[in-house]
């Protein structure tokens, strides 16, 4: 499983600068987290071992996607100066709640039972995913008259 999990995150790291180039970030954004949110609630139902391992490999490529993207979009529009403070704050804002929810999620888990975890994470996945429909990046474009993107699908903030 692991393995086969692995190859999604290899695919999506020779993969990311391109598919960024062509899709633009907001597109390759959303499309990591409607790939997470599948991985999360098919695999959480299903009994294949193949399915999963499929699976697996899904969920990884879009964590590795959505982690380069929101990456390189952060050093594009972080002043020099201030790389190093806006990444430390980034991770340790987005790493604080592993472990907390870890802890949530196995206690849920012991509970109600994989499957209904699964398809609970992977509906919060998917409402993340709504959200982010709801907004200029379901296109990679920003409003018209409002700033402009240039061909790598980063806003332009001058």
């Amino acid at each position: 499983m692991i393995a086969v999990g692995g190859t999604g995150s290899v695919a999506a790291a020779l993969g990311a600068g391109r598919l960024r180039r062509i899709l633009g970030f907001g597109t390759c954004w959303l499309a990591s987290i409607a790939m997470i949110a599948v991985g999360v609630t098919v695999t959480g139902v299903s009994g294949s071992v193949p399915v999963i391992a499929a699976l697996s490999a899904v969920f990884m490529f879009g964590i590795t996607l959505g982690g380069i993207c929101t990456m390189t979009l952060r050093q594009e529009v972080t002043p020099d100066h201030l790389l190093g403070r806006v990444t430390s704050a980034f991770w340790t804002v987005h790493n604080a709640s592993g472990p907390v929810g870890a802890a949530v999620l196995t206690m849920l888990a012991a509970r109600h039972g994989v499957p209904a975890v699964s398809t609970a994470g992977g509906v919060l996945c998917l409402l993340v995913l709504v959200g982010g429909l709801l907004t200029p990046l379901r296109g990679g474009r920003v409003a018209p008259g409002a700033r402009a993107e240039s061909a790598s699908g980063i806003v332009d903030h001058r």
